[in-house]
């Protein structure tokens, strides 16, 4: 089927069913067995309105023989997929490595004279390791040992892989072609593809004469027998041509040895590397290329084999490394959510980009308790004596960093002990079907299979899957009955709702790991560094293992180093007063804004806190070509004070508009504003100094060494600096901003008026309620007393809001039908009463996530949970007090009688309000209402006489 140009193909299937596609111009693949299009497939006709068509690669055949080989082609394809979550988590989770099959287990028919048979395959984007080898290795510069060593680890590793995918299924594979040319380089990695000639690992092939010349193992060409050890040459052979960046010539490049042609190697291409480079890849190698009684066994051999060459030889960038192009401004712009560090997919089909998200990905890592406490669950549940079937869920949102941990302990932590990992099914990303008349849901289920309410599905492996809390919810609220005791129990987990007494134990064991209660800046001990410090600590330009480090040295070299933003906020941020204050002013905003810190969100809050973000640098005098840094250079030859003085860290955090909830609310809280009296006083001070920055009291206050700070010249900056007293961005401001970040006594003075210090009291008083709230008795008397001040808040708001006070005695509104009456129905509110329906024991309801977290603190205190409201129930209406709230009541408390507007604001107060008089009044029956008359400003008594009749009199 010769094609010129954009042709339609229509093909149908056993069952009938036709399929149309559309291809895109002529072949991007011609063999012996016959050609790969690029194509479109098209929806059907009950379809034709839809917007989005499948861009698939199909593979034609015409001849009979190729047929057949495309129908055994297609059922080994589908039937490995079928295994892909069993193959990838032999694998530690990852990427499957073998490319998808879209058109089932048998040949499509294509509607054209030949009756050609047609396979669809799935797209594979990138180029084929052919093409990259001749066109981007070859023609490249000269690369180091250092380089080579390492595309040679990445290119063998992700070929183990693929190898070890087609070993682990129910029956092994040969692949029996493996050369560049069926290896494409991808956004994902390395994929496997052109399985015509691969076959079961049987007697019936082992002696068939099958392969690619230069690439075929000896055992094969002599027509002895083989297995799966003949694919490991072939990948020798592959590697043997990285190394010498050349083709492999079977005739000049083979020795004789006891009369069998061997592949000549070590060669002298090694004798310039250093020692330690040179011995590693020759082990690697000889163990690929020799003798098949001497060769690595099995592609799990060499997955082995290479994973204890990259713990032997971390290859660190060099030479022509992918930071080259970089200023130090460029790199750290990738830590924003979606630079390469932030991204899932990996980038091993561009060498360069790879690299760089391997170099980033490498140095942002932070020691997670977290990862520990998985890992330690994860081997005892997978040890012998097996229990109970057992299912972790990581849960979370998008950027929380739950396919880096499951990687870290899969692919990294347990690499070594592979018998533990056959007892884990795994499945890293849960967003997509195996197959195209598959679902998700279909994939769901069959995972989840051995946890249904009534299931005769046997699994003893452990359960380990990554999905959004949304993708939880969804799937089983569609599932229906099925999953009716899971899905209870996750819901339990995540905090949607609360255990019954009595409710009976799941018969296995569950455990929700929710991400979304994860505190980045909170200690997990309370004694060490929070994990946005640990992430701070990998901002520091001056440790070996910084981000910025290697490009530290062309930073100090600058001539605008002593003035540059960039520079100044790095050394800044390791300062411990600056960096207490950062996260303490954090952890004031999310009270206030309720944010949810992932791990991408606070890369990307710390990259625009150092940078200021990329836009800041797109000036319209940038010349073409010159890079962030030169911007810096240019602001500062030319003297731009006020360009300079924007990107101080102090600066970005108060003065950033429009750019995230966390700014917004920074903006709301700039100390250039506040108006506690020592902030007060220090403005009136700093207003009156026009020299402010060259003033040796502040100077040394701010811990600079002469008219330093952090490295910034304070002097050289103010002579740019203009002298017209504007407000917004002014020098005063600016010092003030700075002042309070770099002093501790002054951020203490803004942070008494900013910072909830009563609240966060409050809140520490509640987390240890809810811990202990089945033994209240052990609360400690601090605690027992501001959960009492928050009842009498509480108190004090209804007898304000709602009630009224006359000759000294408080009363409560009761609920009455004529809304419209002046009159106002009451009952009095004695302190017994009150104090009975506002018994702290009755009204303060644990924490839901801490309650769910019974018999596991040790998973709360890695995620480093603590509440951040307090949730009340009133009367069965529940009251959640957050930050806002909290205001309001002690607003009333110093003496603001609540308007009803205040109320409304606040719905649940005016609603419990009513609630509290209508149920003292039914307690009383009719024996103490009261009736206020607004227009005689006069009380009467309610009374109910023995024939039922109402009467009224007065008080006085």
């Amino acid at each position: 089927m010769s094609q010129q140009g954009s042709t339609q193909i229509v093909a149908t299937d056993k069952q009938g069913r036709s399929y149309r596609y559309q291809t895109d111009g002529e072949p991007i693949g011609v063999g012996s067995g016959g050609q790969v299009f690029l194509a479109r497939r098209l929806p059907d006709t009950a379809d034709a309105a839809a917007d989005e068509v499948r861009r698939v690669a199909i593979k034609v055949t015409q001849s009979p023989k190729w047929k057949t080989y495309l129908a055994e082609e297609a059922r080994l394809l589908h039937r490995l997929q079928e295994q892909e979550d069993q193959l990838v988590s032999h694998m530690g989770g990852g990427t499957y490595r073998l490319v998808r099959i879209h058109s089932g287990p048998e040949p499509l028919t294509a509607d054209d004279p030949y009756r050609s048979s047609l396979i669809e395959l799935e797209y594979l984007d990138g180029i084929t390791l052919r093409q990259w080898f001749d066109s981007v290795w070859v023609q490249g510069p000269q690369p180091s040992a250092e380089q080579i060593l390492s595309e040679v680890r990445l290119i063998a590793q992700q070929l183990a892989e693929a190898l070890a995918q087609l070993e682990r299924g129910q029956t092994r594979l040969v692949h029996r072609d493996i050369k560049p040319d069926n290896v494409m380089r991808t956004s994902r990695g390395l994929r496997l593809f052109d399985f015509n000639v691969a076959r079961e690992d049987s007697a019936s092939t082992k002696t068939q004469h099958v392969g690619t010349p230069g690439y075929i193992a000896p055992e094969v060409i002599e027509g002895g027998v083989y297995d799966t050890r003949a694919d490991l040459y072939s990948v020798g052979v592959l590697l043997w041509e990285v190394v010498h960046r050349r083709k492999f010539d079977p005739y000049t490049d083979t020795v004789k040895v006891e009369g069998r042609a061997q592949l000549r190697w070590p060669t002298a291409v090694t004798a310039e590397w250093p020692d330690s480079f040179a011995a590693a890849l020759r082990q690697l190698l000889t163990g690929l290329v020799t003798d098949v009684s001497l060769r690595l066994p099995s592609a799990a051999a060499l997955l082995k084999a290479v994973r204890s060459l990259e713990d032997q030889h971390s290859v660190a960038p060099s030479g022509n490394d992918p930071l080259a192009p970089l200023d130090m401004i460029s790199l750290l712009s990738e830590l924003r959510p979606s630079g390469l560090a932030a991204v899932v997919t990996d980038t091993s089909g561009k060498v360069a980009e790879q690299a760089l998200q391997n170099y980033l990905r490498t140095r942002m890592h932070v020691d997670d308790a977290l990862e520990d406490w998985l890992l330690d669950e994860l081997r005892q549940a997978a040890s012998p004596p097996k229990r109970r079937p057992t299912l972790f869920v990581l849960a979370g949102n998008a950027g929380d960093g739950k396919s880096h941990l499951l990687f870290r302990i899969l692919r990294m932590r347990l690499s070594k002990e592979p018998e533990l990992l056959k007892r884990i099914r795994a499945i890293a990303d849960a967003t997509h079907a195996l197959a195209p008349d598959a679902s998700q849901a279909d994939r769901l289920s069959t995972f989840f299979a051995p946890f249904a309410d009534e299931t005769q599905a046997h699994d003893d492996r452990v359960h380990l899957i990554a999905m959004n809390t949304g993708m939880v919810i969804r799937f089983f609220e569609q599932t229906g009955a099925r999953f009716l005791g899971l899905y209870r129990e996750l819901q339990r987990q995540l905090g949607l709702r609360r255990a019954a007494a009595g409710e009976p134990k799941p018969a296995w064991r569950v455990e929700v790991i929710n991400l979304d209660l994860r505190d980045l800046l909170a200690s997990t001990d309370g004694v060490k560094l929070s994990f946005a410090e640990r992430m701070l600590d990998r901002l520091d330009p001056e440790h070996p293992e910084g981000i910025p480090s290697p490009k530290w040295g062309e930073c100090q070299a600058c001539p605008a180093f002593q003035l540059c933003p960039v520079a100044f906020n790095l050394r800044a941020l390791k300062l411990p007063v600056a960096r207490k204050a950062l996260v303490r002013t954090l952890q004031r905003i999310g009270l206030d804004t309720d944010v949810h810190l992932s791990p991408r969100n606070l890369w990307g809050f710390m990259y625009r806190l150092v940078t200021g973000g990329t836009e800041r640098y797109d000036l319209p005098t940038r010349a073409l070509g010159e890079g962030p840094c030169d911007v810096v250079r240019t602001q500062a030859a030319k003297g731009n004070g006020e360009w300079l003085l924007s990107g101080q860290f102090t600066e970005t955090l108060f003065r950033q508009q429009a750019a995230g909830a966390v700014w917004q609310a920074l903006s709301r809280h700039d100390p250039a504003f506040s108006s506690a009296p020592a902030i007060d006083h220090l403005h009136t001070r700093l207003s009156i100094k026009t020299e402010l920055d060259n003033n040796p009291e502040t100077i040394r206050k701010l811990g600079g060494d002469g008219q330093t700070l952090a490295g910034l010249s304070l002097d050289a900056l103010t002579a740019m600096l203009p002298r017209d007293g504007s407000f917004k961005g002014g020098r005063r401001d600016a010092a003030v901003r700075r002042q309070v970040m770099f002093d501790e006594e002054a951020f203490q003075a803004w942070f008494a008026q900013e910072g909830a210090e009563d609240f966060s009291k409050l809140l520490r008083s509640y987390n240890d309620f809810s811990h202990i709230a089945r033994t209240p008795s052990q609360l400690p008397e601090d605690a027992r007393t501001r959960l009492r001040e928050l009842r009498e808040l509480v108190q004090q708001v209804f007898l304000l809001g709602n009630g009224r006070t006359v000759d000294g005695a408080a009363y409560l509104q009761v609920s009455q039908p004529n809304v419209r009456a002046r009159n106002e129905l009451l009952v009095r509110a004695d302190s017994a009463a009150l104090d009975d329906i506002f018994n702290i024991q009755k009204i303060v309801a644990p924490d839901v996530h801490i309650e769910a977290h019974v018999g596991r603190p040790a998973l709360l205190t890695a995620l480093g949970y603590r509440p951040n409201q307090v949730t009340l129930t009133l009367l069965g209406v529940r009251l959640t007090v957050d930050l806002s709230l909290y205001g309001f009541l002690r607003r009333v408390s110093a003496g603001q009688k609540p308007s009803m507007r205040d109320l409304t604001q606040h719905q649940a107060l005016l609603y419990i309000g009513e609630r509290v008089g209508n149920e003292l009044a039914q307690a009383r029956r009719a024996k103490d209402l009261y009736v206020w008359d607004a227009d005689a400003h006069s009380l009467s008594r309610l009374h109910i006489d023995d024939f039922g009749q109402p009467h009224l009199k007065s008080t006085r």
